[in-house]
């Protein structure tokens, strides 16, 4: 029903009261007009939530961000196996199985395929093939190290830097003659290859035959490089035989006895790292 009003003071009022009746009041908060119905079930947003709501966001992603530039600033760990590879160091450092022959074999490959006239730093600490008594490996894994180590070109020094036991020691008597070193606590030990014969009479047959080979092998391979008659070197491997870094020098398996200072000044034993990050880092060719 419409009402006519003459009056221009009373027209006004009286929208103004149609106002007041469409809306909430003012003085009521947003909670308050929610619980009383006023909004008619349409969604109110607050200003000072949104606002907080976006600030916190924009701490957390600070916060992220600064995680992140203090990753990266902080510096990486080394890559071990590419800086000795990159200073043509080869290592072995645990009992000779298949996959340590595989490794050292490729890394001896590669370091011939890159420079075949510089020389290769081979460092061993090693039991062989044994551990605690237990036979891990296989003679014949040893002796594939041995061949490609005389048949790359590159010169090979070793260095025992802690324990070259049975197998461990043939390598590190098949380093370049004067090239061959051990630390002054090292400990060098020879013995004959250790077996188990099981099975049917034929196969311990096959066995027996298959270990003589092996054992002539590397009784003539530490003849050769330590300059004893085999008769000797196989009375000597009968049990395992001990040496001191100069007791070794003396029957021919190293050259020489080195100390920390002079495995730093001597570059046929060891290449001195600093050095050669610096030669790379300039760019000049050693």
């Amino acid at each position: 029903m419409e009402v006519a009003v003459s009056s221009p003071r009373l027209l006004a009022g009286t929208l103004a009261f149609q106002r007041s009746t469409k809306s909430p009041p003012f003085s009521l908060s947003l909670r308050t007009s929610q619980r009383c119905s006023l909004t008619d079930g349409r969604k109110v947003s607050s200003p000072s939530l949104r606002t907080a709501a976006m600030s916190s966001r924009q701490r957390y992603l600070s916060v992220e961000i600064d995680d992140a530039r203090r990753s990266f600033s902080r510096p990486q760990p080394p890559d071990l196996a590419s800086y000795l590879y990159s200073n043509r160091v080869v290592y072995l450092a645990t009992p000779i199985v298949p996959l340590v022959m595989e490794l050292i074999v490729a890394q001896l490959l590669y370091l011939q395929a890159e420079d075949n006239e510089k020389p290769i730093s081979f460092y061993i600490n090693s039991t062989g093939t044994l551990k605690d008594g237990e036979k891990l490996g296989n003679e014949l894994e040893a002796l594939g190290i041995y061949d490609v180590m005389r048949y790359i070109e590159a010169p090979i020094c070793t260095l025992c830097i802690g324990k070259a036991w049975g197998e461990a020691a043939l390598l590190l008597a098949a380093g370049d003659r004067g090239c061959r070193a051990a630390l002054p606590s090292s400990s060098i030990m020879i013995r004959e290859p250790v077996a188990k014969f099981d099975g049917q009479v034929s196969d311990v047959v096959l066995a027996r035959e298959e270990f003589s080979s092996i054992k002539g092998q590397m009784v003539n391979i530490l003849s050769e490089h330590t300059g004893k008659p085999p008769e000797q070197i196989e009375e000597d491997i009968r049990w395992p035989k001990y040496f001191s870094p100069s007791a070794a020098v003396e029957y021919g398996i190293i050259d020489r006895v080195v100390s920390n200072d002079l495995v730093q000044e001597n570059q046929a034993l060891m290449l001195d790292l600093k050095s050669a990050e610096l030669s790379q880092g300039s760019g000049i060719s050693t």
